[in-house]
């Protein structure tokens, strides 16, 4: 069997078996380019690039593994909510964001249980994140992000509290947040633009 993978890697093909024997195929390897090294240095130039190439797959192996194990959620988990921190004069039925308005946000989100920031659209050079409200778009993100946009006002400054169910689950999203994580996120709504039909659609009850 230990031949066939080792067949199958010469070949190109990709390893995916979290039981493949990686420490032998690389001592194999290296054994190999050790042979060669007085009299083909191309061939054993070759053998070095596969024990890269089984490290990185490797290392692809043990991450994958690793988000394949099950944590249980035995933690208590915040409510969905909105609290407006910085309120503007406007009417959000007539001003406020409804499905199918785009959104221009700079956003930060933090984890509930100590406030570690996971994301935030600072760290790109402070341009405001892109949001179209009720498209398919919004589902790169966080489920909480829909229904905690609604009604938000241009200038207005918003926290919106996120469920574990309603963020990233029981997968979290690794390397920053671990699973059946809460988070808060902070929005500031820089730019809207209307193309919902108001008077349609009521924005989130605040």
């Amino acid at each position: 069997m230990r031949l066939v993978f080792l067949a199958a890697l010469a070949l190109g093909a990709e390893v995916q078996d979290e039981h493949f024997d990686f420490d032998m195929a690389i001592k194999g390897k290296a054994g190999q380019a050790k042979l060669n090294l007085k009299n083909d240095h191309e061939k054993a130039l070759k053998y070095i690039d596969d024990i890269l190439n089984l490290g990185i797959k490797w290392k692809r192996v043990i991450k994958d593994t690793l988000q394949k194990v099950e944590i249980p959620d035995d933690q208590p988990h915040i409510p969905f909510s909105i609290n407006i921190t910085d309120p503007v004069d406007c009417v959000p039925e007539e001003d406020g964001a409804v499905m199918g308005d785009i959104l221009r946000v700079h956003y930060v989100g933090k984890l509930a249980a100590d406030e570690k920031v996971v994301d935030t659209s600072f760290k790109t050079g402070s341009v405001p994140q892109k949001v179209i409200l009720g498209s398919k778009s919004m589902a790169n993100f966080p489920a909480c992000w829909e229904p905690g946009l609604q009604g938000i006002c241009k200038g207005e400054r918003r926290i919106v509290g996120c469920p574990a169910a309603m963020a990233f689950g029981r997968e979290g999203n690794p390397p920053f947040v671990p699973p059946h994580a809460d988070l808060y996120y902070s929005f500031s709504l820089e730019d809207l633009t209307q193309r919902g039909l108001r008077g349609m659609v009521k924005p989130q009850e605040l």
